[in-house]
């Protein structure tokens, strides 16, 4: 579920189908007996169908605003062939109206005298009479309009209407339900006959009941519902292959239920109107929202599994993630608003090289458009990781942060769409599901700002200075602002001097993550370690106070004081000169030249 731009909620949804295998009786598609289809409901109005499978596949889909517009965005699985894609399609926003079209062709179908094969497709009247046990009466009418209708047009309601004409007195009797489906196949107005009729596809079929045809005089007017028969049909039709509906080959076939009390003092319920060759002809009016867009495909190969998420941000751009079937790691698919898509590997989680992280989810800050990816760690089971990045940012700028470590493998990890730090909604839920069968929740606060205020530092860093507060002191703690952990500091000496003091001080820095207890995206301190405790874990994690770098050649982190760090971004190393300008935590600019 999502909600477009002016508030209307939109729903996609995967359903299976099975009926009989005659034709006229699918719902996607009129030949088919068994189908998977994924529906749209917008605007209260469907289902539409985005796509339509002759199996009984699951299908999933998400949904998105996709533009000021009020259009929303579909993500959707598609089956092609042996390969699985992942495709995307926009549901437009925009509603139109076509009215009192007059028909391209009409006729009467009747019954009557022995006769069965006399055309009406000149006559200025048309006819509906009920048929009843051991007669030979029946009337039946077939009405074709030209609606040309925008491609991919989605219908949301349709009226025919005729008017009663005055070929006989009274021009109607009787209390029947009036029948509309659409005609199977095609037809000509001036060689239809009886004999020689359309069938009905019975997927579209409707009914108006219990109309008074006595009730009515000449020139009065019969409205009929018939927003089935127009959009009944939708695989190559209005919604899923974006063309014209074959009702509009085809037309409305309409008819009188079976009467079975007809005596000779109650007579056959029947009603007579004006044709288009009449003075008042019928007419169809028609209501539209425009339009569904072309599909685009956004992987021709992926794994085929549920493992996909969708979202927007604040511009209409749209992310996904998803399992890729080629490499078995995730992939990232950013559409820009002008429609352009790029794609990036999300670097696998530490200690792993393929088939590593499932249960991709996204969530994007609509405050700033950041971009949170979440997934399980395959390779170890119970690990729920983050990955945090802005808009234009690169992943392999970022680094995997532990959610959560389990002792349980669990499945089923999804996030919420969207979260916003400039309001109250300034957090990220996830929800998965355990091997135990337990469900587990989650919330992740997210911030869109820091100050160095916010935490003082020292006792007497207030409104005054505070009476036996400690002025001087030889150890801290503090929260890294990049990791979020806690790094221990110790000054070993400390000498004051006049406007600049002399100190040397040392911090220790726990490692953020850890892969069945080896530390991960961590670099330990190669300039002066202040200890060597024989294990390669713990092995130089004391370390002076000072900014530094690795001695690689292009470096991935600068790290400052107190045991911060940040991911320098890897384009900062390319060309002849280079700047980066930090704002997360603590602000800084790097020159390159």
């Amino acid at each position: 579920m999502a909600f477009a731009a002016n508030g209307n909620p939109a729903f996609s949804y995967n359903f299976y189908a099975s009926g009989p295998a005659t034709p006229g009786y699918g719902v996607c598609n009129t030949s088919w007996s068994t189908e998977s289809d994924i529906g749209v409901t917008y605007v209260g109005r469907g289902p539409w169908f985005v796509n339509c499978e002759n199996d009984a596949t699951p299908l999933w889909s998400e949904i998105l605003p996709a533009d000021a517009q009020a259009s929303v965005r579909v993500v959707y699985e598609y089956h092609n062939g042996q390969l699985f894609q992942l495709q995307t399609r926009t549901i437009g926003g925009t509603y139109s109206t076509i009215s009192s079209l007059n028909p391209a062709a009409d006729t009467t179908l009747e019954r009557c005298c022995g006769s069965h094969n006399q055309n009406f497709g000149t006559s200025r009247t048309l006819t509906l009479t009920a048929h009843a046990p051991n007669t030979s009466y029946e009337d039946d009418i077939l009405v074709r309009f030209a609606p040309n209708l925008p491609t991919g047009a989605m219908v949301t309601g349709a009226n025919l209407t005729f008017t009663v004409a005055s070929a006989r007195n009274p021009p109607g009797t009787g209390v029947d339900n009036v029948s509309i489906a659409e005609a199977s196949s095609a037809w000509n107005e001036y060689t239809a006959t009886y004999d020689y009729q359309p069938g009905i596809l019975w997927s579209s079929y409707s009914k108006t009941p219990n109309v008074n045809f006595g009730s009515y005089t000449a020139g009065q007017t019969l409205k009929l519902d018939v927003t089935n028969a127009v959009r009944g049909t939708a695989k190559d039709a209005w919604s899923s292959q974006g063309a014209q509906s074959s009702w509009a080959d085809n037309g409305f076939f309409l008819w009188l239920d079976y009467f079975p009390g007809y005596s000779p003092t109650n007579p056959l319920p029947f009603i007579d109107f004006s044709s288009r060759e009449g003075s008042s002809p019928p007419t169809l009016s028609i209501g539209y929202l425009c339009c569904m867009g072309p599909v685009e495909v956004i992987d021709p190969n992926q794994d085929g599994s549920d493992q996909f998420s969708a979202a927007a941000d604040s511009t209409y751009g749209t992310h996904v993630v998803y399992n890729g079937n080629v490499h078995g790691n995730i992939t990232y698919a950013y559409r820009s608003p002008t429609g352009v898509w790029s794609y990036s590997q999300v670097a696998s989680s530490p200690g792993c090289t393929t088939n590593c992280d499932t249960s991709p989810s996204i969530t994007v800050d609509w405050s700033t458009n950041d971009i949170y990816i979440f997934a399980s760690l395959f390779s170890i089971g119970g690990w729920v990781l983050m990955r945090h990045k802005t808009l234009a940012q690169n992943w392999q700028d970022t680094s995997w942060t532990t959610v959560t470590v389990d002792t349980y493998g669990h499945s089923y990890l999804v996030s919420n769409l969207a979260s916003a730090t400039g309001s109250n909604s300034s957090s990220i839920s996830l929800v998965w599901t355990e091997s135990n069968g337990a469900v587990m929740f989650a919330s992740i606060p997210i911030g869109n700002g820091w100050s160095p205020f916010i935490n003082p530092n020292y006792p007497w860093d207030g409104n005054g200075v505070v009476p036996y507060g400690q002025y001087f002191h030889n150890e801290g703690e503090y929260v890294s602002t990049s990791t979020g952990l806690l790094t221990a500091e110790q000054t070993d000496m400390s000498v004051p001097g006049r406007g600049l003091d002399f100190s040397i001080t040392r911090v220790y820095v726990e490692p953020s993550l850890f892969i069945e207890g080896t530390p991960s995206g961590y670099e330990s301190y190669p300039w002066a370690p202040l200890e060597q405790l024989g294990s390669p874990y713990t092995a130089g994690t004391w370390q002076l106070n000072f900014p530094w770098m690795s001695n690689a050649a292009t470096p991935l982190y600068i790290h400052l004081w107190n045991g911060e760090g940040y991911r320098i971004p890897s384009t900062f190393w390319f060309g002849l000169v280079a700047s980066f300008e930090n704002r997360q935590g603590e602000q800084f600019r790097m020159v390159r030249n």
